[in-house]
């Protein structure tokens, strides 16, 4: 069986990032199970547009990444001549509004995957604030689009089923009149049976002191300047921050720079941009107090961060955001959206070792249960099978 991934700006340097670590991982236990399984990625722009093969880090069967410009003729084309038998196909809610012309003509099963959330207007505004329109406009736009015109062009393209990536977002397809709906959530991987190099917390100076961590980019949907500031408001002056910070595609460090350097307490703040390995990551998700991962919205579910931490045992100060913080509740420590509001909770965590020591727990607990990338990339294959 000959089947196609379709994503949007895969390329290289992105593949620990969701929504595309989800397929990739999928795809690559298909082709492990015999399954001819590919990803067609079409680019924004044309010098990204490279083909590669996508091993991960425990298979010597690789997938195919083959890459077009992004526009309906060239996906369509090449669409055509991979000839898929099974084609999977990004979904947004606001994809309802304007659906890409090319999907309805082409002739075979179609599957849809969701791969943003469910968002609100009100952190769409926040987002606009904090991050200007910009940024802000596709969130706006998914808080908006009816689920039901959503469900009605899904129907007009021949898309057949379509799978959740948490159950907030599969019910609110089905609310929309689209009943042919699984959840299966994104796979994890053994990240807390990575041995730590604790040698990078004597180098930092701090092993064996408490401390917050952040880890990721300085993207404006990720809120690290919110924190920045909830930080420097927080009465208790022994609080410690840890920034662990990433250079991905989209980070932008003007803003984040700017707010640093109007803080009142810049000596809470310990800033790491040192390129870590992932026994020297380990040794910082296993160590802090919590880790505050403050997303005014996620742009993708689930970030993977959640579950490496949990995993570890180290919960999460976190914003409400649709599915990733309902499956992972008990595991977290939810702040109203708000500078104020992260400080408070920040406050409430950092002497409360009763608290972290429950979230703590609940974390683990939930990371034990969840699904490896093998079994989830099995939900996936069952799925196929059962719309035979």
């Amino acid at each position: 069986m000959k089947i196609i991934f379709f994503t949007i700006d895969c390329f290289k340097g992105r593949e620990h990032l969701m929504p595309w670590r989800t397929i990739l991982e999928v795809a690559k236990v298909m082709v492990e199970y015999g399954y001819e399984a590919s990803i067609l990625n079409a680019c924004s722009n044309s010098e990204d547009v490279i083909d590669y093969d996508w091993a991960g880090s425990d298979s010597s069967k690789p997938v195919h990444v083959c890459s077009v410009i992004k526009n309906n003729e060239a996906i369509f084309v090449q669409c055509t001549e991979l000839k898929p038998e099974i084609l999977f196909i990004p979904f947004t809610f606001r994809d309802g509004l304007t659906p890409a012309k090319w999907i309805a003509q082409i002739n075979c099963k179609k599957i849809g995957y969701m791969t943003g959330g469910v968002y609100d207007l009100k952190s769409g505004m926040l987002l606009k604030k904090n991050g200007g329109l910009a940024a802000a406009k596709p969130y706006l736009m998914e808080a908006i689009t009816s689920k039901c015109i959503f469900a009605h062009t899904l129907k007009n393209i021949g898309v057949s089923h379509v799978i959740g990536l948490t159950d907030v977002s599969a019910k609110a397809v089905k609310r929309g009149g689209f009943k042919n709906v699984t959840t299966i959530y994104p796979g994890k991987d053994s990240f807390d049976e990575i041995v730590p190099d604790n040698s990078v917390l004597d180098k930092y100076d701090l092993k064996g002191r408490k401390w917050l961590l952040f880890s990721g980019a300085p993207a404006p949907t990720r809120g690290a300047e919110v924190l920045l500031e909830a930080l420097d408001s927080v009465k208790d002056d022994g609080v410690r921050l840890v920034m662990l910070m990433r250079t991905d595609v989209g980070s932008q460090y003007k803003r984040f720079e700017k707010t640093l350097s109007g803080l009142k307490h810049p000596e809470r703040v310990k800033i790491i941009k040192d390129r870590l390995t992932r026994e020297q990551l380990r040794a910082f998700f296993g160590s802090a107090w919590y880790a505050i991962l403050p997303f005014i919205v996620i742009p993708s579910e689930v970030p993977l961060t959640y579950f490496e931490l949990l995993s570890c045992g180290t919960p999460v100060i976190t914003f409400v955001n649709g599915g990733t913080t309902e499956y992972l509740k008990y595991g977290l420590l939810t702040a109203d959206k708000s500078i104020k509001g992260l400080a408070i909770t920040i406050e409430k965590a950092w002497n409360d070792v009763a608290l972290r020591n429950s979230r703590s727990d609940k974390g683990k607990i939930i990371m034990n249960a969840h699904p490896t990338w093998s079994q989830v990339g099995m939900e996936w294959i069952n799925l196929l099978k059962q719309n035979d």
